[in-house]
């Protein structure tokens, strides 16, 4: 967040500022046509106007990949305030070694990178802040001088004395954010002949012909880097990259940030950034629901079918930079081709690997395999072996609680004592039961009851009782989509799963049903006797029923 965010929601921002929102990091999840600069699945930064959402639109020219060692949330408080000082301090006043510069509410986001780059060029800071504990702060990272940035006199005052303590006089160059209390004609008096002073503050500033009438020696320049994204987007582009390059070069570390997490706390952050209370920048942070690691890996049993490459693209989507696809041949399923483009293009790394998971020896044959910690399993592997309970045999049952049971307890093996996050993916077979699919049925009992085991064992375990999918899954392949429909049970499309997916790790519930279903229809087709556990259900579906017939 910026102090225009807190600007541009009370009204007080001069012209259109547009959404709120600007500064950002994240993962690149769809491209436009013609963008070259950054890939599907690059962690980037930079702006995206109205970013106060969980997928936001960003020019191109404004973005690029993030510092690699830099964390989201590290990346997305620079931008802005880097392109200001290095244009300003940088590339106009050109500040130098021995000069010294003095930047006003330095505890800021853009005074505490100031700081970096006087350090960086070997130049000397004075530094005004509020409330002793940015003093603090601020003495605690090298300033020495530190006055007031709330009174107009007691400034002066304290500048006075430092330069009479230290025997020197003024300085070479201003950075300011402060008109109230006349701050800007407080200052001029402390800078040195033919000195620079630059402007990035919005509200009460001078105009060129003020300050050519005050002190006609100086270089004035008003800073907008808002300006620049809109005019200059790619000469914006140069300064990220420029950004890059100084924090190869050491010259650039993530400064001091309050992190507010979950967008659901942004009028917080507001209201916290609004009260000056913040030291460095206000940070909203949403992250990886599916708490998706990039250094780590994340592995998918049945990985290859279509079910399994829409997960994995979720999970890239959601900052997986490592994906073990798992397949019982090795090779990509026949109905999947169409979801493949998309990973293939982008910059995660998938591994197809062969496996028979029902095998406990073919698991462990993986860890030779996998070049890193796996912290996030999905469970999709199932067989169906469909028959009648007086023709099912021994085999029937091997067929489905190979892949589905013994599969996760030989695949519970690779995750060691790791705090791994475990999605199952289980069925509604296992909470309605299903025709001719007792086996497979009793598969879906046992993982569901295996979650809470995990769960135990402490990793972040959950499983969900799937209903039908729409666009992909066995529903798809068994052309069972319609014959459902007219039973009740509805399908889901793939977007509908992959939000279900990513809230289930938040939940508290280790067992989640997600199904759509109409009640009257499906209770009246599925059971002669309705259960006990769906008695509320046949309740509210006769409540409705008796609401259209009284019209």
């Amino acid at each position: 967040m910026n102090f225009r965010d807190v600007l541009n929601v009370m009204g007080l921002y001069p012209g259109d500022p547009g959404m709120p929102g600007a500064d950002c990091a994240g993962t690149v999840v769809e491209l436009g046509e013609g963008v070259r600069n950054v890939r599907l699945a690059d962690d980037v930064f930079g702006e995206a106007p109205g970013c106060l959402s969980t997928y936001s639109l960003a020019p191109a020219a404004l973005i690029t990949q993030k510092p690699l060692a830099w964390s989201f949330e590290a990346a997305a408080a620079m931008p802005v305030i880097f392109v200001t000082v290095e244009e300003s301090l940088g590339d106009i006043a050109c500040l130098k070694k021995g000069e010294r510069v003095l930047v006003h509410a330095a505890a800021g986001g853009v005074g505490l990178v100031a700081i970096q780059y006087a350090k960086y060029v070997g130049a000397e800071v004075i530094a005004t802040a509020g409330s002793k504990e940015k003093h603090d702060y601020l003495h605690s990272i090298g300033v020495q001088c530190v006055a007031s940035s709330r009174d107009g006199d007691r400034f002066e005052k304290e500048m006075r004395e430092f330069f009479e303590q230290s025997g020197s006089e003024g300085v070479d160059v201003i950075l300011n954010s402060l008109s109230h209390d006349d701050y800007i004609k407080r200052s001029l008096s402390f800078l040195r002949k033919g000195g620079r002073f630059m402007e990035i503050g919005k509200r009460g500033v001078w105009t060129d012909e003020e300050m050519c009438a005050a002190r006609p020696d100086v270089l004035y320049r008003r800073i907008a880097a808002d300006t620049m994204m809109e005019q200059e987007p790619w000469r914006y582009n140069a300064y990220l990259q420029r950004l890059l390059e100084r924090v190869e070069n050491g010259g650039l570390e993530p400064i001091h940030s309050h992190t507010f997490e979950g967008f659901e706390r942004g009028v917080a952050a507001l209201q916290f950034l609004q009260r000056a209370q913040n030291i460095g920048k206000v940070i909203i942070s949403e992250p990886s629901r599916l708490m998706c690691r990039p250094d780590a890996g994340a592995m998918l049993s049945g990985g290859t079918g279509a079910l399994g490459l829409v997960t994995a693209k979720y999970l890239v989507e959601e900052g997986a930079k490592q994906l073990f696809l798992l397949s019982r041949g090795g090779l990509r399923s026949t109905d999947s081709q169409s979801w493949w483009p998309w990973l293939e293009a982008s910059t995660a790394a998938v591994t197809v690997l062969k496996c028979d998971i029902s095998r406990e020896e073919s698991v462990l044959s993986l860890k030779d395999s996998i070049s890193s910690e796996i912290t996030c399993l999905m469970h999709l592997s199932g067989v169906l072996a469909d028959s009648m309970i007086p023709s099912m045999t021994r085999e029937h049952f091997e067929k489905s609680y190979g892949p589905k049971v013994h599969g996760l307890l030989h695949l519970r093996k690779l995750l060691g004592d790791s705090e791994a996050s475990v999605l199952l993916f289980s069925s509604t077979s296992a909470l309605f039961g299903s025709p001719g699919q007792g086996n497979y049925a009793a598969a879906n009992a046992v993982l569901d009851s295996m979650a809470h085991k995990l769960c135990f064992e402490g990793h972040r375990a959950r499983t969900i009782q799937w209903g039908p999918w729409a666009e992909a899954g066995m529903a798809v392949e068994t052309n069972a989509v319609a014959r459902l429909k007219a039973s009740g049970m509805g399908s889901l499309r793939n977007v509908e799963g992959m939000v279900i997916l990513g809230s289930i790790l938040r939940g508290a519930d280790p067992t989640v049903g997600a199904v759509h279903v109409s009640w009257p229809k499906f209770l009246r087709v599925a059971y002669t006797n309705v259960p006990p556990f769906l008695k509320k259900f046949e309740a509210e579906a006769k409540r409705a029923a008796a609401l259209v017939d009284s019209g």
